[in-house]
């Protein structure tokens, strides 16, 4: 569900990054695509900071569609991935 990419490496993003809407592959510096296989996929950059943010991206793969997300306020959605989102949605076992 949770695959690297970085910056100018999107080799394991799903979308058809030809379509209206979709990412740059040199426009953050990318940490990581989250899902993608079914439904929805996400992409995750590093800020300045070295937090991992889920940003504004959300590509439905059903209906080939980028959607720009944003808060209640108007502004590009910036959450704190390993805070609001990867607790739940990745694991690690040793």
């Amino acid at each position: 569900m949770v695959r690297p990419i970085a910056k100018g490496d999107f080799k394991n993003v799903k979308a058809d990054l030809t379509v209206t809407g979709a990412p740059k592959p040199d426009e953050y510096d990318w940490a990581y695509v989250i899902g993608g296989w079914y439904k929805e996929e996400r992409y995750a950059f590093w800020d300045e900071h070295g937090n991992i943010i889920s940003g504004e991206y959300e590509y439905n793969r059903p209906r080939k569609h980028f959607t720009i997300r944003k808060s209640k306020d108007g502004a590009l959605e910036r959450i704190d991935w390993f805070n609001e989102c990867g607790y739940c949605h990745a694991t690690y076992q040793l």
